[in-house]
């Protein structure tokens, strides 16, 4: 029975050997993984995952974008106080000025062609309407002839005189 004793105890120091190994295996692998220090020698690391790495990125454009706003901001109410300054003094309200914002508007030929165009339609409209609105009083002035000829106005002695007097006077 002795030999069964030694082959019990070979075969547990086997086993308590391959946990002790296990053991120590995880110890190193954990001293890899984490890196925690008791001594000098190692350091802490941590290890971020995807999504966090995604936040951290983001939060630092949103970070980066704010600062820009906030300096855009500053310009704007600095131009915005620059051209309130400006209208208070009347400054836009001069030649020069309207000169050279005239000039910026309109610095492409073929707009400022189009905008003649649109000016000489607009006065051959208004020609239009006066020629309409004079064709309307002849119109009216035919009219009245034509009634005074129906009512044998013009058959009076005088008037075919008075008539016949203007004519030869145009034409000579």
């Amino acid at each position: 029975m002795a030999i069964d004793k030694i082959i019990n105890s070979i075969g547990t120091n086997s086993i308590t050997q391959s946990k002790v190994q296990k053991t120590k295996d995880k110890k190193t692998e954990d001293k890899n993984t984490d890196k925690v220090s008791s001594g000098s020698e190692s350091t802490d690391e941590v290890n971020f995952s995807s999504k966090a790495k995604k936040l951290q990125e983001t939060e630092q454009i949103l970070r980066f974008a704010l600062e820009r706003l906030e300096q855009f901001d500053e310009v704007r109410n600095e131009k915005l106080e620059d051209v309130k300054n400006k209208v208070d003094s009347n400054y836009y309200f001069n030649d020069q000025v309207s000169d050279k914002v005239s000039e910026n508007i309109f610095s492409d030929r073929v707009i400022r062609e189009s905008i003649e165009k649109q000016i000489r339609v607009k006065e051959y409209v208004n020609k239009l309407k006066e020629a309409d609105a004079e064709e309307a009083d002849n119109s009216a002035l035919l009219t009245a002839i034509k009634d005074r000829a129906e009512s044998g106005f013009y058959n009076d002695k005088e008037i075919i005189e008075k008539t016949a007097d203007k004519l030869l006077g145009l034409f000579s």
